[in-house]
């Protein structure tokens, strides 16, 4: 029998946080094996090409993060790479 190797995407239980947080450096340039502790938690994060938005991470990959991103219509389905991460709270 075959094992499932697929993982599970996980919608968030809940809308995101009301509130913004202020931008923040310290975890800017983190490894990106420190994200695997924030799996299915909700964080914010400002991408290099400035964009900021309130994200619920699912899976990691080598290079790329997907999960599920807030805008004003609810939670969608996003991936993108690790590189184009700027920092995240």
């Amino acid at each position: 029998m075959a094992e499932n190797l697929s993982q599970e995407k996980k919608m968030p239980p809940s809308p995101a946080p009301n509130t913004i947080p202020n931008y923040s450096s310290i975890l800017k340039n983190c490894n990106p094996d420190l994200l695997y502790h924030y799996l299915d938690k909700y964080i914010y994060v400002w991408l290099r090409t400035n964009s900021a938005f309130w994200f619920y991470p699912t899976v990691i990959y080598e290079n790329t993060i997907s999960g599920y991103a807030w805008d004003i219509f609810g939670w969608h389905e996003i991936k993108f790479s690790l590189d184009n991460l700027d920092s995240f709270y």
